[in-house]
């Protein structure tokens, strides 16, 4: 049974090294809306592309699923309506879901919780502190148990 991958984590926390080494790992090819704002090599970040990126990453990821080929999704997914979309797809196609969330070191979480202080200027785009506060904050950490209920898992 293939299975997909899907990445969690706030923005310099080591998510795409991760889907990176799970993608090789598994023979599985890697979707980010980011991707989306590479252009000639350049990373340029336009907040009102964001859904249209999310909804290309989301596009890539069925196409493959119709395919039967692994999948990672290396994307923040900070909250069940992220994540969702991709449980559904995987469910539909008969995928197993995995969730990863980077733990390279015990400097990413104080108390179980997102470490923003040390993630601040860790990330490769350049997220504000102010914006890592809001997603740290808004963080859902009952994700496995909401993908269970979702799956059938008792």
């Amino acid at each position: 049974m293939p299975t997909m991958t899907i990445m969690r984590g706030l923005p310099g926390s080591g998510k795409s090294f991760l889907a990176k080494k799970i993608a090789g790992e598994n023979n599985a090819s890697i979707y980010s809306a980011d991707d989306w704002f590479v252009r000639n090599g350049r990373y340029v970040f336009k907040k009102d592309q964001l859904g249209i990126a999310h909804a290309r990453c989301q596009q890539h990821v069925r196409i493959s699923c119709q395919q039967g080929v692994n999948v990672v999704v290396d994307n923040t997914n900070t909250s069940w309506n992220e994540i969702s979309v991709y449980v559904d797809i995987a469910k539909e196609f008969g995928y197993n879901i995995q969730i990863a969330v980077p733990d390279w070191t015990p400097h990413l979480f104080i108390d179980g919780k997102w470490n923003v202080h040390f993630l601040s200027g860790r990330n490769t785009h350049g997220v504000p502190d102010s914006v890592l506060d809001i997603m740290a904050a808004n963080y859902d950490y009952d994700v496995d148990s909401k993908i269970a209920n979702e799956i059938g898992v008792k």
